[in-house]
């Protein structure tokens, strides 16, 4: 596992170091892989070299973040300076994607639909719409087109469809989320996590991580594989999805390990 996650990046890294074009969308100088996709095996998430380094408790933030699927909260904005960048004059931020898929159920939706019929291809999550595009002056339209969740042989596979994004910091935090949120979808209705399909219309890194990109390529060190306890199953799931996180759970625990009240995190 800890080696196939490492080659896994890197082949990544590697392939759009080699073979990406470089454009100029509104301005900022990028290298890019068209229509890109993988297929990830279960549990592998974290993108982890001396290059590129790890933040954990960023990655849990922003997972808390999405649970509680408010647009308008601000605590992740001292963490992250886009998010401050990025929202709208009513103070929202259209790319939380927990407002789709916590706050406003489309995840019951999901689980509804799999419960009726588990060979379903309807069980989608859908994020980017119409409204997002309208406003072309917008610095926030989200990334995502859909999440599809089928089950195939008592697992769990997941497609991500996505119409941009960056490698550097998009794909490094944006793997991990999807990734929880299919064990999350796994261990409510209890099954088997599968594969990760992720696809991307515009696989890009920026002028500036162009150095950093090509010291991957090089061999720059990878830091270990990053062991996370498992979901333990439905009710842990639901505690999770509902917003009442319980820290008896190990994985709850993992999760709110940093939470700190004080850091204007709202609880749960």
């Amino acid at each position: 596992m800890y080696h196939t996650e490492e080659n896994i990046f890197r082949d990544i890294m590697t392939h759009l170091a080699l073979e990406g074009n470089v454009c100029s969308p509104r301005g900022s100088k990028i290298k890019e892989l068209e229509d890109f996709s993988i297929t990830l095996p279960p549990f592998v998430r974290f993108m982890n070299f001396e290059a590129r380094k790890l933040s954990l408790p960023y990655i849990r933030r922003e997972i808390r973040w999405y649970l509680r699927g408010d647009p308008f909260d601000t605590s992740i904005d001292k963490h992250a300076k886009i998010w401050s960048h990025i929202r709208s004059a009513l103070g929202n931020v259209n790319s939380n994607y927990g407002q789709y898929i916590f706050a406003e159920k489309m995840i019951n939706n999901v689980l509804a639909t799999l419960a009726e019929d588990p060979d379903s291809r309807r069980a989608s999550i859908m994020i980017l719409n119409n409204q997002h595009l309208r406003d072309l002056d917008s610095k926030d339209v989200p990334c995502t087109y859909a999440v599809n969740f089928r089950i195939r042989d008592e697992y769990l596979n997941m497609s991500v469809h996505m119409r941009s994004q960056d490698i550097w910091f998009g794909m490094g935090n944006d793997i991990p989320a999807f990734s929880f949120l299919q064990e999350l979808m796994a261990a409510i209705i209890g099954v088997s996590v599968g594969t990760y399909h992720h696809a991307v219309d515009s696989l890009h890194v920026y002028e500036r991580n162009w150095e950093s990109l090509e010291e991957i390529v090089n061999g720059s060190p990878w830091l270990g594989h990053v062991t996370v306890p498992r979901i333990s199953g439905l009710r842990e799931g639901h505690a999770l999805m509902e917003k009442r996180p319980d820290i008896r759970n190990q994985f709850t625990k993992w999760l709110y390990q940093d939470h700190d009240v004080n850091d204007g995190e709202p609880f749960p």
